[in-house]
């Protein structure tokens, strides 16, 4: 445990742990002060080679050169991080070459420079689960806030984290949980991997859980599946594809959410409602709404805004399961916003 100050040129800390069946667990408590002041991007505050490590800062790591914490070989490593980690290339880089999984919680600030806040070099299979828990700010001056590679992530951005920046979470099948009270607006990117089609056998999935957000389209990328959950999204830019009109895949609105499509919205989707959400199509009169694929609605479509003429196009099937579509109508001169299907229409209601 250190709760002065360790100082290094190459690294300030460095652990091999050959002999994995031992753990290890390295503690810079509250005031400690971890560094490296060589410039190399090798040169890491704290450097860790296989073996079963952990590591629990509450107190500050930097490094001049590298990244703040750096893990490469066979590891099985947890950080809990309640301090600041900074790093001139990433703030914390994970590389693992073995089976176990990764995890990084944190509730501090995680700054990277020319790479990655957090930066996970997974392999195909391998678990990663990074949770931004209150009072966590992840960045990097690069841009990148998290990268992960290859291997199945999971990222939760909890209520009271702050996430700037792009997120890239390469192959495998990972999931993005933005929670309430999660502070998102800096986010760039929200990039689910490789494509979003799923014949590769991947399956990426965004969950919004209890937010209340708006949000470009067109920085949500790379995902099969999106999951409302007891939320509002505003789609401001008009923009937002998921999934590749499989079944199963696409934007799925749950337990009293809402899809708000503000003026125009081009959803290159499938679309699922359930009888306590809304898909929100108010554009004044002029708004022009499409769903490239089906549109499975047991909930409602609300178009009354006051003013007739706004538009939804889906261009698949429409089922109806109970739902209510509210819109304008004027009977002088007898017009309304209105719908057009181009496949089937079938169910009730």
């Amino acid at each position: 445990e250190n709760s002065g100050a360790l100082q290094g040129a190459n690294a300030a800390l460095s652990l091999n742990n050959a002999d994995a069946s031992t753990p290890v667990t390295v503690t810079n408590a509250t005031g400690g002060t971890i560094s490296s002041t060589d410039t190399s991007i090798t040169s890491h505050a704290i450097s860790i080679v296989n073996g079963d490590i952990d590591i629990n800062n509450m107190g500050s790591i930097t490094a001049a050169g590298g990244s703040g914490m750096h893990a490469s070989g066979a590891v099985n490593t947890v950080i809990n991080n309640s301090g600041s980690v900074v790093g001139a290339d990433s703030g914390i880089h994970i590389a693992n070459t073995g089976t176990s999984p990764t995890v990084i919680n944190s509730s501090g600030p995680i700054t990277g420079g020319s790479g990655s806040g957090i930066y996970t070099e997974s392999l195909a299979g391998q678990q990663v689960t990074i949770s931004l828990n209150s009072g966590s700010n992840v960045s990097a001056s690069s841009g990148m806030a998290i990268t992960d590679t290859a291997g199945e992530a999971t990222v939760n951005v909890n209520s009271g984290s702050t996430l700037s920046g792009e997120v890239h979470l390469g192959n495998g099948s990972d999931i993005l949980n933005i929670n309430g009270g999660a502070n998102i607006s800096g986010a760039t990117i929200l990039d689910g991997g490789d494509d979003r089609t799923t014949g590769d056998g991947y399956v990426d999935v965004i969950n919004f859980n209890g937010v209340n957000q708006s949000l470009q389209g067109g920085r949500i990328v790379n995902w099969e599946l999106m999951n409302l959950n007891s939320s509002l999204l505003t789609i401001t830019d008009g923009t937002l594809a998921v999934g590749d009109g499989t079944t199963g895949t696409g934007v799925f609105l749950n337990n009293g959410s809402t899809l708000d499509g503000s003026n125009s919205l081009a959803l290159d989707a499938n679309l699922g409602i359930d009888r306590s959400s809304t898909f929100e199509l108010t554009g004044n009169g002029s708004g022009d709404y499409s769903v490239s694929y089906n549109l499975t609605n047991a909930g409602t479509l609300n178009m009354a805004d006051g003013v007739v003429g706004d538009h939804l196009s889906v261009g698949g099937d429409y089922v109806s399961d109970g739902s209510v579509m509210l819109v304008d109508v004027d009977f002088n001169p007898l017009t309304a916003d209105y719908m057009t299907v181009d496949g089937k229409v079938s169910g009730n209601g």
